[in-house]
């Protein structure tokens, strides 16, 4: 037996439609549209949250794969502009030693 559920009104996204809902968790629902604090019960707010218009139904697993992208994304453009600050900096300039003739306290290396 499997539960239907058809609710219009403010605090339901307009067209949306679940998949699947368990019949404990319209307990819950009802509870948070009540302003009602729901007694314990098996049902949770896990997939009627996205029934509502005022919440977020994002998923635990789509939360740490936008953290991943978003991680990924930004370490590329700090790598990208570490290469490139590396690539415009170009070789070094050889700079010549100076040396003075003057000095005859110097042995000379080979005679």
């Amino acid at each position: 037996m499997h539960p239907f559920l058809a609710a219009v009104g403010p605090s339901f996204r307009q067209g949306y439609q679940i998949s699947s809902l368990q019949s404990v968790d319209i307990y819950p629902l009802m509870c948070h549209l009540l302003a009602v604090p729901p007694q314990p019960n098996n049902g949770t707010m896990t997939y009627a949250r996205c029934l509502l218009s005022a919440e977020t139904c994002w998923g635990v697993s789509a939360m740490v794969g936008l953290v991943v992208v978003v991680l990924l994304i930004l370490s590329s453009i700090v790598l990208f502009m570490l290469i490139r600050n590396r690539q415009s900096s170009g070789p070094r300039a050889f700079q010549r030693l100076q040396i003075d003739d003057d000095d005859d306290d110097d042995d000379p290396l080979l005679e």
